[in-house]
């Protein structure tokens, strides 16, 4: 009886360990991220943008008080760091191909490439997650953190951003990084 036990217990061990995901999450990349001297990297309060609220309609008020915190990882490229910024990109990509991760939209200006996607259920995202890359300039990788946030949510944040400035002093030097031209 011991040793049916065993092979239960050590099945059971087997199976729990070849069921978990061996591949780095988004959360890890920025953690890791965050320890690379290469990147700029900050977490910031929802309150990044300074928007008179009294402009919003009552959506865009429920979006910006929906949002939590973001996250934000870049790298500016330069020619010291061309090949990490190619490896990057693949890990990023690799993350973000994950079944978990629902496109929203994708976007191609010529230069610049970028991606919009999301965790959770289409009435309660947990996440959202903006990547966009330039192949001169570098990448950047948002995360958008919130409560009850739905697909209406946001579409209705980027024209909280729009209508909004970016409060430069909290941004540090994040806001430089696709504005200089090289």
């Amino acid at each position: 009886m011991k040793t049916v036990y065993k092979y239960i217990v050590i099945a059971t061990i087997g199976v729990v360990m070849a069921s978990c995901d061996n591949g780095q999450s988004l959360q890890q990349y920025f953690v890791d991220g965050s320890n690379n001297p290469e990147f700029i990297t900050f977490d910031v309060s929802s309150n990044v943008l300074s928007v008179a609220e009294e402009e919003l309609t009552s959506k865009q008020k429920e979006t910006l008080h929906s949002i939590r915190k973001l996250n934000v990882l870049a790298l500016k490229l330069d020619e010291n760091n061309q090949g990490l910024y190619k490896e990057e990109k693949e890990k990023i990509k690799k993350i973000l191909s994950d079944d978990s991760y629902q496109e929203l939209m994708r976007f191609n200006t010529g230069k610049a490439r970028g991606v919009v996607k999301f965790l959770g259920e289409d009435d309660a995202i947990d996440e959202v997650i903006l990547y966009g890359s330039d192949d001169s300039k570098g990448f950047a990788l948002l995360r958008i953190l919130g409560d009850n946030m739905n697909i209406e949510n946001v579409g209705q944040l980027v024209e909280v951003v729009q209508k909004g400035t970016l409060n430069q002093s909290q941004l540090g030097s994040i806001g430089k990084i696709f504005s200089e031209a090289k």
